[in-house]
């Protein structure tokens, strides 16, 4: 089911926006480790956030 303005931010460990996801379509996002720019990521932490209308989510993620 589309979930209505929800998005999911992809940021550095220094706050930087590496990648953005709207228009959700189901439960499950699948990032493939590459930037805005379709470039793969270096090796590192990234926070990843979800926000919806009725939360917001946070998590850290250890790229190896």
């Amino acid at each position: 089911a589309f979930i209505p303005d929800a998005e999911i931010f992809v940021y550095d460990i220094s706050g930087k926006l590496i990648r953005r996801f709207t228009d959700i379509e189901t439960n499950v996002v699948h990032w493939d480790c590459c930037g805005e720019s379709g470039r793969e990521v270096p090796s590192g932490v990234y926070i990843i956030q979800g926000i919806s209308e009725e939360q917001t989510l946070s998590l850290r993620l250890v790229k190896i």
